[in-house]
């Protein structure tokens, strides 16, 4: 009886200890991605913001510029028509009121990989899971050579995230 109750006491001890993630998804002001199978993080964030149009509260444009170490370029942006910025799914097929944009540049090139998720067959997704003091989220899709979805040349990309103050 005396071991059951120890027991029971070690487990309510450990039940109400608190654990210790931070609930981001990536580190602070940072995005990362899989692209063409690597893993990269693209720490040094050259432009963030998030525009609210002051004549429609409602209109509203996010847009995030960020480097890696080897200096590739990675753009996400969103903007959304008419709807509260909130956690949702932006660039869905048919949704005429959000549209995503991804684009990837590598080091020295002059060619870059984008498509714009607006009513498209091949959209990137971007889904924003936290809004706050942060703006956190999520984001795939295929991106093609300069922004041509004819070329045979493309790129996918996912596992991206975003973790970027406001």
């Amino acid at each position: 009886m005396k071991n059951l109750i120890l027991f029971a006491v070690l487990m309510l001890l450990l039940a109400s200890c608190k654990k210790s993630s931070s609930g981001n998804i990536t580190a602070s002001n940072t995005v990362s991605a899989t692209i063409k199978g690597d893993g990269m993080s693209f720490m040094n964030i050259s432009d963030a913001y998030a525009d609210i149009d002051n004549n429609n509260p409602l209109d509203y444009y996010f847009y995030a510029d960020a480097y890696d170490s080897l200096n590739n370029e990675l753009q996400v942006s969103f903007d959304s028509y008419y709807k509260n910025l909130s956690p949702r799914t932006y660039g869905i097929i048919g949704d005429s009121t959000t549209d995503a944009y991804v684009e990837f540049r590598q080091q020295g090139g002059n060619d870059y990989y984008s498509y714009t998720g607006i009513n498209s067959v091949s959209t990137p997704i971007i889904v924003v899971t936290s809004v706050g003091p942060a703006l956190q989220g999520t984001f795939k899709g295929e991106l093609y050579l300069n922004g041509n979805t004819s070329s045979s040349d493309s790129i996918y990309i996912s596992d991206g995230k975003f973790n970027i103050y406001q």
